[in-house]
């Protein structure tokens, strides 16, 4: 994990989380819930790839392009993240 992901609280690291969400899927922030699948939001599968991709550049290293597909809900993308 690169030292910005290491460094953040899972507070901090969640809401980095929900503005790549936010910013890739073109979906308000306030209408993200932690624990309500993304793909209720209409996130597609370009969308997952690019949130994978940015999610790659926080935590330092690639991630799988299907990322949001087995982690789809902001929970599970801080808890991928988090290695939890």
């Amino acid at each position: 994990m690169n030292s910005l992901a290491g460094k953040l609280t899972r507070s901090k690291l969640r809401d980095r989380v929900v503005a790549i969400v936010s910013e890739c899927a073109e979906i308000p922030m306030d209408r993200i819930k932690d624990n309500e699948s993304l793909h209720r939001h209409g996130v597609d599968s370009l969308a997952g790839v690019n949130i994978a991709y940015e999610i790659g550049l926080l935590v330092g290293r690639d991630v799988p392009s299907v990322l949001v597909t087995e982690h789809d809900t902001v929970d599970k993308l801080v808890d991928y993240v988090t290695g939890t």
